[in-house]
């Protein structure tokens, strides 16, 4: 009899901890999908221990889908794990550099010129000074580029002259529209003929840190050059930068690589917006390169609403 009550008891215990064990556990968990930019695509429920069914992720100029993260991580999902608990996972999408590249040759290389200015230390004798430009603006056959300030304007010369080069190898005679050192910022004007140049829009804002960008410019005598980096942060440039600076707001600083004769050219959003002006390299002591610095599109956008051009 005490034994018959001591199995009972046992019995009793082991099904009342089963009970309470699986008390908390649910039948079904739901699996929410969401985009990279946070919004709901889908919510679908799963047996516990059962797969769920991923749902397509929405279609990105420039972007290629990798899948679905937890959060917190960079690795997809195997969509044949099992589900244990209710799960969020976000689509994840990484750059088609390819896709980018062609797109910026069709659409961005014909607004990517090269700005040439003639400073003339006597009337025959002059110093050249080369650098980068992109249109901005066009109205009828005039065309509107914006460049950096100190590569058109310098003192101590009895006279600039300026130029600009198209990708086709067109040579045109420019006029000083506007120029602002505190920005170090200035827009030339031309006129076209014949072949059709493409105009570049500004971003309405400044692009966050760690977003890719593309650089277009004319280095070193190059034309039409394309790197491509992300975004690292904003800070205003010192004397310790090795790179003379003439503003004293905080500039945009990305990996894009760039050199000498960039100084103008823009710097571009997977939209093909422009996020900043290129105007400096910085290197280390040894002098690779570390960062190209740009004017940031919020301050493109106080220069030009300060100095219309048209």
């Amino acid at each position: 009899m005490q034994k018959r009550r001591i199995s009972f008891l046992i019995l009793l215990f082991l099904t009342m901890f089963c009970l309470f064990s699986c008390a908390g556990q649910r039948d079904t968990h739901t699996v929410t999908f969401l985009s990279d930019t946070g919004e709901v695509i889908a919510a679908r429920e799963c047996a516990d221990g059962g797969r769920v069914t991923f749902p397509d992720a929405p279609e990105k100029d420039l972007r290629i889908f990798l899948g679905w993260c937890s959060e917190g991580s960079e690795i997809p999902r195997d969509p044949t794990a099992p589900v244990r608990s209710d799960l969020t996972l976000t689509a994840r999408y990484v750059t088609d550099y390819a896709a980018w590249t062609n797109r910026i040759a069709k659409e961005v290389i014909s607004a990517n010129l090269t700005v040439e200015t003639r400073y003339y230390r006597t009337p025959y004798a002059y110093d050249t000074s080369i650098g980068s430009g992109v249109l901005i603006a066009t109205e009828g056959d005039t065309c509107f580029l914006l460049t950096k300030c100190h590569t058109v304007k310098k003192s101590g010369y009895l006279r600039a002259e300026h130029a600009v080069i198209d990708c086709y190898g067109n040579r045109y005679t420019a006029t000083l529209n506007s120029a602002d050192e505190a920005y170090d910022l200035a827009v030339l004007f031309f006129t076209k003929w014949e072949k059709e140049l493409a105009t570049l829009k500004l971003a309405a804002q400044n692009p966050a840190c760690d977003v890719a960008v593309a650089a277009v410019g004319q280095p070193g005598g190059q034309r039409n050059t394309l790197t491509y980096g992300k975004t690292q942060s904003y800070r205003t440039l010192t004397a310790k930068d090795g790179e003379e600076s003439f503003v004293d707001f905080d500039v945009l600083l990305h990996t894009a690589p760039t050199d000498h004769g960039s100084s103008g050219g823009a710097l571009l959003n997977e939209n093909l917006e422009i996020v900043g002006l290129d105007f400096a390299v910085l290197q280390d002591e040894n002098g690779e390169f570390l960062s190209t610095a740009a004017i940031p599109a919020e301050k493109i956008a106080a220069y030009l609403a300060a100095h219309p051009f048209y």
